[in-house]
């Protein structure tokens, strides 16, 4: 499988509404969809949700796809577009052509022979809907509110029950559960999503894709589609905003306020431009990584905040020859082997030196939605952290703890009990040595490098795969700040789980066993899911039972000793990270009886 699609399929789920996107995710659809509709021989895509209150259809939707029937274009294939009455003047407004209307009744008696007839009218080979109204229990189309909009919504869902009687692969995409291929999820929408006993869809599709935003699901599908031809399909930044305001020119509104204005569920173009420009850097991959050693791959990389791991990340950028730039929003005096760069700005950023840049870095303390970083994104720059730098760089061995307490700690431990095999270990990261200073190093390649990591580092993390890594827990109390800033504790938790999510099937997770809220993230591991307990047995990872740890990756459990540690869960990450790693049980046992 390309890399990176487990990362992007998580990158979609971003959940800016609240729905518990990343709960009704079904990892792996993404790429299954990708894959089949790029041999499809002719695609039917089908958008438009009516918004009652304002009598039009909505932004979310239509210019998803726009973009994915451009996409499909570009690979060959061919495409045709459907909608109703009410998403018509957004479909010809964008161009989308050829355009089939299709209107049936909610109520029609002869609903299932009229959609026998449009779906041989259309000859697709697939069909997709995004953002489209499918049937709810009762048989009625609802919106998020729970309202009845059946009378405006054409039952364009019959097509797709028709096509699952024929053969034909289905593909929905959807944001809340009462779209069409959310039947898929139906027991999660009624269990997670607010109302959803009575506005979960029905009407399933082989495939589903969840994302926080179904244009953003639409982009992350032509992101998919990209990644396996490995080539850019993407709109443009501004080609996607002309979309948006395309829409809005012909009647559309944006869904949660009714009102005709270019926001998309509620959120300002600005958002829909960062997630577009985030899945390209998906699909980019290793913006800084070496390509043909005869090739001239000198960038001008702007370093976005003058902390420690940004200065850090400009002098290793410097150091490969790069053309480095500090940006700093405060009077801060640089350091001195820093502070000879020519464009260097402080107290305040200039946009035309972050339109320059080929590469933005940002550092951890500068929000993701700060306007310098808008202004990269509205430009299609990538913007990188620090962290994901330095991999792209140097893709160095990496261990990496994070979570909301106890991350210093147990990183500390993990490097003492990898020395104690006589493994060259170095601890790094969030409050610690910066990766950028710990791969200048000499020998770098042969080291493990240790790492605790915030989520404030994962969020802007791309290619990173650590050979294990440790997530500790969720504490909303500890984590507050970080929650906050992410949007509540489930997209904190998303943005945990970035640290594996290009891990493959021979490298470790570690997730606590009795920890609710990281539970979801472990359907989404594709390696070796090992569990910690200080209350009862797990199946493989590490355990406490009488005030001893017992281990059991593979085999029969072993049990190890007592633990003297005020926090047991920190020393039974460590075990279980020592033991994925191939530390050998009495070096496990004689370092758990050392003095500490």
């Amino acid at each position: 499988m390309p890399s990176h699609l487990a990362a992007l399929e998580n990158f979609i789920a971003a959940d800016p509404g609240g729905r518990n996107v990343l709960g009704l995710l079904r990892p792996g659809h993404l790429r299954l969809a990708a894959q089949s509709l790029r041999h499809a021989r002719r695609v039917a895509i089908t958008s438009g949700f009516h918004i009652l209150a304002a009598g039009a259809s909505e932004t979310d939707g239509p210019p998803g796809a726009k973009a994915l029937g451009d996409a499909l274009a570009a690979c060959g294939v061919e495409v045709v577009y459907v909608t109703d009455g009410s998403g018509a003047p957004l479909f010809e407004a964008l161009e989308a052509r050829p355009l089939h209307l299709v209107e049936i009744a909610a109520d029609a008696p002869d609903r299932r022979a009229r959609a026998v007839r449009a779906l041989d009218a259309l000859d697709a080979s697939h069909l997709v809907a995004i953002e489209r109204a499918g049937r709810s229990r009762d048989g009625t189309y609802r919106n998020m509110r729970g309202a009845d909009i059946s009378a405006a919504t054409s039952a364009i869902d019959e097509l797709f029950l028709e096509a699952a009687d024929r053969g034909i692969p289905t593909v929905g995409i959807g944001d809340g559960g009462n779209e069409i291929g959310m039947g898929e999820v139906l027991a999660r929408v009624i269990r997670d999503v607010d109302l959803g006993e009575r506005i979960a869809c029905v009407v399933p599709t082989d495939l589903v894709i969840v994302s926080g935003v179904s244009n953003w699901g639409a982009y992350g599908l032509v992101g998919a589609l990209s990644l396996l031809e490995g080539r850019d399909l993407l709109p443009s930044a501004a080609v996607a905003a002309e979309h948006v305001q395309a829409a809005v020119a012909a009647g559309a509104v944006d869904g949660p306020s009714g009102r005709p204005e270019a926001l998309v569920d509620g959120l300002p173009l600005a958002s829909s431009i960062a997630a577009l420009e985030g899945i390209r850097a998906h699909v980019r991959g290793g913006t800084l990584r070496r390509a043909d050693p005869d090739v001239d791959r000198r960038r001008r990389i702007v370093v976005l905040g003058a902390g420690v791991a940004g200065m850090a990340a400009a002098r290793l950028l410097r150091r490969e020859g790069h053309e480095v730039a500090i940006s700093d929003a405060a009077d801060v005096a640089l350091p001195p082997d820093l502070a000879d760069l020519p464009d260097n700005e402080t107290a305040g950023h200039g946009r035309a030196l972050i339109e320059r840049a080929d590469v933005i870095i940002r550092s951890p303390g500068v929000p993701i939605d700060a306007e310098p970083v808008a202004w990269a994104r509205a430009a299609g720059t990538p913007v990188l952290g620090e962290v994901e730098a330095a991999w792209q760089l140097r893709e160095p061995p990496i261990v990496a703890v994070t979570g909301s307490i106890g991350r210093a700690s147990t990183a500390d431990l993990i490097a003492s009990a990898l020395v104690a095999d006589g493994r060259d270990a170095v601890r790094g990261g969030n409050r610690a040595t910066p990766l950028s200073d710990l791969v200048a190093e000499p020998g770098h390649g042969d080291r493990l490098h240790v790492l605790t990591l915030s989520s404030y580092q994962l969020e802007a993390s791309v290619t990173l795969r650590p050979r294990a890594a440790v997530i500790l827990n969720a504490d909303a109390a500890a984590a507050g700040p970080a929650i906050a800033r992410h949007g509540g504790l489930a997209e904190y938790v998303r943005n945990l789980g970035r640290v594996f999510m290009n891990q493959r099937a021979d490298d470790a997770l570690v997730l606590p066993a009795d920890d609710p809220a990281l539970e979801p993230l472990a359907a989404h591991h594709r390696g070796l899911t090992l569990r910690i307990s200080t209350s009862r047995p797990v199946a493989r990872g590490a355990w406490l039972d009488g005030g001893d740890a017992f281990i059991a990756v593979s085999g029969e459990p072993r049990r190890l000793g007592p633990v003297a540690d005020r926090h047991p869960e920190n020393v039974l990450a460590a075990l279980a990270v020592a033991a994925a790693l191939g530390v050998e049980i009495d070096v496990l046992i004689a370092w758990l009886a050392a003095p500490r």
